[in-house]
């Protein structure tokens, strides 16, 4: 093969030529008749190697020769070429890209590094406390919004660092202010915050509290006790359980007794800060208390004694009626027989003599019953039959029994009562003799062409919400449902009024005492016990009422009996429950006396009976709640005088219902007694730590129940 496009290479064999190191390429380009390029060993040469048919013979229907083109291409001039338009071109890309890049630097230094640098310098000082810090970008991009955002932030900042300044010094006039000496303690036991009062209480150097450590004050009030141990006990269960409230009352060597409260400082998601201790010094408080308990056993005493001889008053008078009452309706029989000529014809003068034996008798009966009456009223032996009673019908009855005595002084009598007054629940026994005792005292006092009047109106009271007992039946008086209702208390006023001898200003005070009458002269003049007025008086009184007079001597005088009755216009008509009891008008008696208020919270039926009933019976008024949540609204409607507070209730149980009690500032020294089945190690803490003042398991001791009451009721008194 001869290669090359030199002619004078022609017939050169390809050893001889550049081609030489390439031969044996050949045969695989002429064998597969596909070419082959390939760069020379020293990468200065393009070396490109094709199959080339040559002419076919005069035999053959197809070349069977192939020739090889070999092309041999210098690259040097090529590649310099390439590398002066690169470099030109790169020099060209890379002085473009630098003015880019310093051009961007420049708009990023303006726009962003120095804003954002600006920014930083504002946190750092925001960070250092400098609250009048503000960044002030400009503009309408992202950093305008975060330097906008920024300064509400700081702004918000020194808000609420102006609102804490105030809020401490608030605080720290309030400690100061206190009578209690306030520590606040770290959760690492580090004096944080303290007043100058309980460097008065325990004579503490005020370098001590200003070093600000705990343990070391802690010693410092160790020294001073009487059982050290107790405390510490106390204390190291107190920080092994943050949460925990501590109370109890310390002794000091000197002899002063100081009461001290603990309660952990809390953030409202439940983080602890720490302690606050409260120390008050109580020993002349405790003094006191001792004094009132010597008191009160002194008043015990003479109560006893008291209680032992009205017993022994109320049995002679019991006895001595009874005794009295026997022979009496013997002579009444007796006298009765002898006028109707049982035992044989009388004259007129034995008539005569015996009317007189029979009025006088009457007249006895009538004292030994007023003397019964009275006797069963004071030993709580009387019972009220009550029944639906028109105060018509009551008053009628009553003025036909004085029409003969006042026809006989020509008294004028005038009535006037409405024709519209509702029905009461009422004994209309004792009340008919009540209205008598009025009428008859009336005419009695009386002088002759005078005029006794009685008028009757309705009087409306304050409305109020409370807990009453609904009627099922009118003419039933034993199922009866709690329920919460607007009630509106009234009465029926009944005024007796005469123009009669009257009574002077310094008499009125004794008209209703037992067995006395204002005047000796009267006594001479106008027969009696002096027991009808102080009747009467009990008798309005076991009806919830209330009785009064006005007088003005030698012009008459006007005694006046209310008797309550409701008007209800019911807010929830279902009935809670059913629980024994008396009529709806026994139920107004307890908020119409001023007898202590009791809120009970129980939803037992059983002790709902058991412990108002023996309530009432000592003289309590009762409101009754079924839930926590009842108790709570109750006392902040009510504001009762004492707290029975179950433990075991649906809803908000007992601890809560005592915890959100206490929170509410008038609300806070209303006692309150917990009452639970519970009895297990631990239970009375609990109750006392969530704010109750006594703990009482059950099953209840009813007159320890109530002793602890009248305990509670003479402290609250006191202080």
């Amino acid at each position: 093969m001869l290669l090359s496009n030199h002619y004078e290479m022609r017939y050169v064999p390809i050893n001889k030529t550049a081609a030489a190191p390439y031969a044996p390429i050949f045969s695989d380009v002429r064998g597969k008749l596909a070419g082959n390029v390939a760069i020379s060993k020293d990468r200065k040469n393009l070396i490109a190697i094709y199959p080339v048919l040559l002419q076919a013979l005069p035999n053959e229907i197809r070349p069977s020769r192939v020739g090889i083109l070999f092309i041999e291409y210098d690259l040097t001039r090529a590649k310099q070429e390439a590398y002066n338009d690169a470099l030109k071109r790169s020099l060209v890309f890379n002085g473009t890209l630098i003015v880019f890049c310093l051009g961007l630097w420049f708009f990023f230094e303006i726009t962003l590094t120095r804003r954002v640098s600006r920014l930083v310098s504002a946190s750092n000082s925001l960070a250092e406390g400098n609250l009048n810090v503000r960044a002030g970008l400009s503009g309408s991009d992202e950093l305008t919004q975060i330097s906008v955002a920024f300064d509400r932030m700081a702004s918000k900042i020194q808000e609420n660092t102006r609102e804490l300044h105030r809020q401490n010094a608030i605080l720290k006039a309030q400690q100061e202010a206190s009578i209690d000496g306030i520590s606040i303690v770290d959760e690492n036991r580090k004096i944080v915050s303290y007043n100058q009062r309980i460097c008065e209480l325990w004579h503490i150097p005020i370098g001590m509290v200003e070093t600000g450590n705990d343990r070391q004050l802690m010693e410092w009030f160790i020294s001073n006790l009487e059982d050290p141990d107790r405390l510490l006990n106390r204390l190291e269960y107190l920080y092994q359980n943050p949460t925990e409230i501590g109370q109890g009352e310390l002794l000091l060597k000197d002899g002063h007794i100081f009461d001290y409260y603990s309660a952990s400082v809390r953030s409202p998601l439940g983080d602890n800060y720490g302690r606050i201790w409260y120390f008050r010094d109580i020993t002349e408080r405790k003094e006191a208390e001792t004094i009132l308990t010597e008191t009160n056993q002194k008043l015990a005493i003479y109560n006893e004694e008291l209680a032992r001889a009205t017993r022994l008053k109320d049995e002679f008078l019991a006895n001595m009626s009874h005794e009295l009452r026997t022979p009496l309706n013997g002579i009444l029989g007796m006298t009765e027989g002898l006028e109707e000529n049982v035992f044989g014809a009388i004259n007129s003068e034995q008539r005569e003599a015996l009317q007189i034996i029979r009025s006088s008798g009457e007249h006895l009966l009538e004292l030994i019953n007023d003397i019964l009456d009275l006797g069963k009223i004071e030993a709580g032996q009387i019972e009220l039959r009550r029944t639906p009673t028109a105060i018509n019908q009551v008053c009628q009855s009553s003025i036909s029994f004085i029409k003969q005595q006042s026809l006989k002084k020509s008294i004028q009598l005038e009535v006037n009562i409405p024709s519209n007054l509702p029905k009461l629940s009422l004994d209309e026994r004792r009340i008919q003799q009540v209205l008598i005792n009025l009428l008859s005292n009336a005419v009695k006092f009386t002088p002759a062409g005078g005029r006794i009047t009685l008028d009757v109106t309705i009087e409306q009271a304050i409305g109020g919400q409370l807990n009453i007992f609904s009627k099922t039946d009118v003419e039933s008086n034993t199922v009866f449902s709690p329920l919460s209702s607007q009630t509106t208390l009234s009465s029926i006023k009944i005024a007796v009024s005469d123009t009669g001898i009257g009574i002077a200003p310094e008499n009125l005070r004794k008209l209703f005492k037992p067995f006395i009458q204002i005047d000796g002269a009267l006594n001479r003049q106008y027969a009696g016990t002096g027991l009808g007025l102080s009747l009467v008086k009990r008798m309005v009184e076991l009806h919830g009422g209330k009785v009064g007079v006005t007088s003005e001597v030698g012009a008459g005088s006007c005694f006046t009996i209310n008797l309550p009755y409701q008007d209800l216009v019911i807010q929830s008509p279902e009935l809670v429950s059913a629980v024994p009891g008396s009529l709806e008008q026994d139920y107004i008696e307890r908020f119409t006396k001023t007898s202590p208020l009791i809120l009970l919270a129980e939803d037992d039926e059983v002790n709902i009976s058991t412990i108002c009933n023996y309530l009432e019976a000592k003289g309590y008024r009762i409101v009754l709640a079924k839930n926590g949540q009842e108790a709570i609204n109750l006392t902040k409607l009510n504001l009762p005088d004492l707290i029975l507070m179950d433990i075991q209730m649906p809803g908000i149980d007992g601890l809560e219902a005592i915890r959100q009690i206490r929170c509410d500032r008038k609300l806070l020294n209303i006692p309150i007694i917990a009452l639970t089945a519970l009895a297990m190690t631990g239970d009375r803490e609990k109750c006392l730590e969530a704010g109750a003042n006594e703990y009482l398991s059950k099953p209840l001791k009813l007159k320890q129940m109530v002793t602890r009451i009248e305990h509670i009721l003479v402290e609250k008194d006191v202080s």
